[in-house]
């Protein structure tokens, strides 16, 4: 990483490590075991800060409690009391500007406590909070979850670009610690029961009610994962150590003991580089960390996209990995299938482990065609090498190019409308649409792709219609001229770059649709009919946190509706004899296709033979909507199969400006130009693709009361 990443805007950092708790019990009898590395967490995080981004001291705010068995070496206003985090956050909060970094990095405990917002979480809700020094006073209270979320959206509010890490358990209970550690937390998942005084939060209630209650709203998807440190982060990236069940460990690393989060964090910040997003840096995070501690997974929330230390959002690149590569046979093996919408003949181009710009042709290692189609992954034939300097191998990454099938390419009628205005020139403005998408085929028919849109044939039956209306927009329409819905913002057509942008909005309808009619047509299949998929609502009267009784619960059907902000139950049951590895993706009214399981935290998903998982979500929509309907769709594969390349980002945003020929094709943007489904004809393979993969999909319809 080098200064340049925030050479633009100064840099502010708040770091907070805790080893030595005061007291050590709480009123209730919970007890906060001091620990042994979080001051080295924050030290560590301060050298890399001062010598690699330049910050200034001036600009440090660092609180500190360094065990030394009866106390502390540190001066009453240094030590991160609940008084002193809380006037630390305010007096960086006051001090920066718009547009000025913030980094913020608490290391210490993480505890759970009866809430003190019943009328927001339930009489039996539960707050999750960073524990202070003091905590062992009955008069100090926690640094609760809302009180936290109110600080960040204060800084958020004044433009402040934020990052924050917190290396505690995420909502587990009050333990940092590893059991093979000499020193750890004796009472991990406890809960703090103790009656703590409300009348110094830092906020009023009215503001944490409102931050509470409006949070879903500001989604774009039509539904979230209910689970968290905090309401949603909006305008902030929030790296936490672990999933709600999980320990945030801390052990010896060389001469020093650290926690596992900050550890391969920092070790991971010295090899990346101002193109670097939390997301890429978050994956490395999650191999690094199961390195040593496979029931750790770091969690990473918000602005997942944003340049590390930047203000620019990057876009996601995706690709499939090689999992294998045999040298004499001259093949490798990538986790891709009939599942993922390749098919035999794909063209696969070999890159090295790590690349980012799968546009330049000149880091590719080789090309390959899948010759061996399988339902979640597939084998492809090496071709030819291009660059032998960097061998290929397990890890090495690979995008599809082309597969030579046109299947799904949908055509574009350009029509022209009787009832307008003639002083509104229909001709031009429709003859601009047609040569961008000749100049969209000629590009990608370069680079050795195909595109996923074409002009219909006069007498043909187009799959979409293009057309001007009588405010001078274009507008998109289905196969009779139904206008789609929530394309905004409107296209003026004498915007010189509207046509250019029309064709990019067909390209997306074109890959969505294609995702939407993805099936598995093999009747005959050992996996046909064995994967559910069923939508309930949980009782009137259930609140998170409570059990669920499944038998209690409500089945939905697609003629049902739900509220904004409704709790509802994502069921799936294996019927089959084998362990189904899936993916479940939300296809939203946006136009947006997220994977939704397993979460940006996990790698794979998977339900044992015979049983029945599920996953509690809530509904949103974004507030330009009164309704919504998500599909969310479910690909499951006896193999290991990899989908995250098929999400799409929400197309409700508006046309964003050009860039020049020599941008990058992302991942997803070859992948999906290259959809196919498999021919019923044709040359054969050994292994059966459609044998090993079902999808299933379920709709949820959401209104706004």
């Amino acid at each position: 990483m080098t200064e340049t990443a925030v050479s633009q805007a100064k840099l502010y950092a708040l770091l907070i490590g805790i080893d030595f708790y005061s007291g050590n019990e709480a009123p209730d009898g919970a007890v906060y075991e001091s620990l042994n590395g979080c001051v080295n967490d924050v030290l560590g995080a301060q050298k890399f800060l001062q010598q690699r981004l330049k910050l200034d001291d001036a600009h440090l705010y660092k609180l500190t409690a360094t065990n030394l068995g009866l106390g502390v070496k540190e001066a009453p206003a240094k030590q991160p009391t609940r008084k002193n985090i809380i006037a630390a956050f305010d007096a960086l909060t006051n001090t920066a500007q718009a547009g000025d970094q913030v980094y913020i990095h608490y290391a210490g405990h993480g505890g759970r406590a009866v809430t003190i917002y019943p009328e927001l979480k339930g009489i039996d809700g539960l707050d999750e909070s960073i524990v202070p020094l003091d905590i062992g006073s009955p008069d100090v209270n926690y640094v609760r979850d809302l009180e936290i979320a109110t600080l960040l959206k204060r800084m958020v509010d004044k433009g402040l670009i934020v990052t924050l890490v917190l290396d505690a358990c995420h909502s587990g209970g009050a333990t940092r610690g590893n059991p093979h550690a000499r020193v750890r937390s004796a009472r991990g998942n406890q809960i703090d029961r103790a009656v703590r005084r409300i009348d110094q939060l830092v906020g009023t209630p009215q503001e944490i009610q409102a931050l509470w209650t409006n949070a879903p709203k500001t989604r774009t998807r039509g539904v979230e994962a209910v689970s968290g440190w905090l309401p949603e982060p909006k305008g902030y990236v929030m790296l936490a150590a672990c999933r709600a069940n999980e320990l945030a460990n801390e052990d010896e690393f060389g001469e020093a003991i650290h926690g596992a989060l900050t550890y391969w964090l920092l070790d991971a910040l010295q090899n990346v580089t101002a193109e670097t997003t939390y997301k890429q840096l978050h994956e490395r995070l999650v191999g690094k960390v199961h390195t040593r501690f496979a029931a750790q997974t770091p969690q990473l929330e918000g602005d997942l996209t944003r340049a590390l230390f930047g203000s620019e959002h990057l876009a996601s690149r995706f690709a499939v990995n090689v999992l294998s590569y045999d040298a004499d046979k001259k093949q490798v093996r990538v986790n891709v299938g009939q599942s993922g919408l390749v098919n035999v003949g794909a063209t696969l181009a070999i890159y090295p482990s790590g690349t980012q710009d799968f546009g330049d042709v000149k880091t590719r290692q080789a090309l390959a065609q899948v010759t061996e189609l399988g339902g979640g992954d597939s084998i492809a034939t090496v071709t030819e090498i291009l660059n032998a300097t960097k061998p290929i191998d397990a890890g090495s990454q690979a995008v599809v190019l082309n597969t030579g099938r046109l299947d799904l390419v949908r055509g574009v009628a350009l029509v022209t409308r009787a009832d307008l205005n003639a002083a509104l020139d229909q001709e031009k403005a429709l003859h601009a649409v047609r040569d961008a998408i000749t100049a969209a085929q000629a590009e990608h028919a370069t680079a050795g792709e195909t595109t996923l849109i074409e002009l219909a044939a006069e007498n043909g039956s187009p799959q979409y219609q293009v057309s001007v209306n009588a405010r001078g927009e274009y507008e998109i329409g289905d196969s009779v001229g139904a206008p789609y819905p929530n394309l905004t913002p409107a296209l003026r057509v004498d915007d010189p770059h509207a046509a250019e942008h029309i064709v990019q909005r067909l390209e997306h309808l074109a890959r969505y649709h294609a995702i939407v009619e993805l099936e598995n047509y093999d009747d005959d299949s050992p996996l046909a009919g064995k994967l559910g998929a069923q939508l309930l609502k949980p009782p009137p009267t259930w609140q998170r946190g409570q059990k669920l009784d499944l038998a209690a619960c409500a089945g939905l059907d697609t003629n049902d509706t739900l509220g904004v902000g409704e709790f509802f139950i994502f069921q799936l049951t294996n019927k089959s004899k084998k362990v189904l590895n899936f993916a479940a993706l939300d296809l939203a009214p946006d136009w947006s296709v997220a994977q939704i399981l397993p979460g940006e935290d996990e790698a794979t998903a998977s339900i044992e033979p015979g049983k029945m998982i599920y996953k509690v979500f809530r509904t949103t929509l974004n507030d330009a909507y009164t309704t919504g309907t998500d599909i969310l769709k479910v690909l499951a594969t006896t193999e290991t199969g990899s989908f995250r390349w098929l999400e799409l980002k929400a197309l409700g945003g508006g046309p964003r400006g050009t860039r020049g020929a020599s941008v990058p094709h992302s991942a997803l943007d070859v992948l999906l130009n290259s959809i196919t489904f498999p021919t019923t004809r044709g040359v054969e393979t050994v292994r059966t693709a459609s044998q090993e993969w079902v999808a299933v999909q379920v709709q949820l319809n959401i209104a706004r009361a």
